[in-house]
């Protein structure tokens, strides 16, 4: 605190930077707020843009990060989205066909169609693959008797038949 002297009156500063002491006619006055928005220290570092508001200096609490999005990843058939810039619908992309990414963006400007690979899931069965043709997951079978587990313990010479493992008791 300090005491300041203004036209013959010596007034006391409250030490609020969003007021000040004035003395009118040699008499000090309350203290007056200073303009709304004068720049202050509200001494919270957790605050952001400290400003006098009615003679209160205060500030804001800045909004936390945006938490970064996960992104899944792609099983199943692929997909053309409308990608940056898109002039086409997602289901105008995927009406296009799609077997490659050459399909998807006709126009080469990699700004049409955005397009996602098949990524086929195994299905766990050893009788049988998974994969992609012209963008599209299919189960094909192996070739029959392609040794395989049918997890029995009571059966022996397991084969594949058809897309499925079997022995003989």
């Amino acid at each position: 605190w300090y005491q300041r002297r203004v036209h013959g009156a010596s007034c006391t500063d409250t030490g609020n930077a969003c007021t000040e002491s004035v003395a009118a006619a040699g008499v000090c006055a309350a203290p007056t707020d200073v303009a709304d928005a004068t720049s202050c220290n509200d001494g919270d570092d957790a605050t952001d843009g400290d400003v006098c508001t009615s003679g209160v200096c205060a500030g804001t609490v800045p909004a936390p990060a945006p938490e970064p999005a996960v992104e899944e990843p792609h099983v199943g058939d692929a997909t053309c989205t409308a990608g940056t810039g898109a002039t086409l619908t997602d289901a105008e992309c995927t009406a296009r066909g799609i077997v490659d990414a050459a399909t998807c963006d006709v126009e080469t400007d990699g700004t049409v169609c955005a397009y996602v690979a098949a990524a086929c899931a195994d299905d766990g069965n050893a009788c049988t693959t998974n994969t992609a043709t012209d963008g599209v997951c299919a189960t094909a079978n192996v070739a029959d008797t392609t040794s395989c587990d049918d997890g029995d313990d009571t059966t022996e010479e397991d084969v594949c038949t058809s897309g499925t493992c079997a022995g003989t008791a």
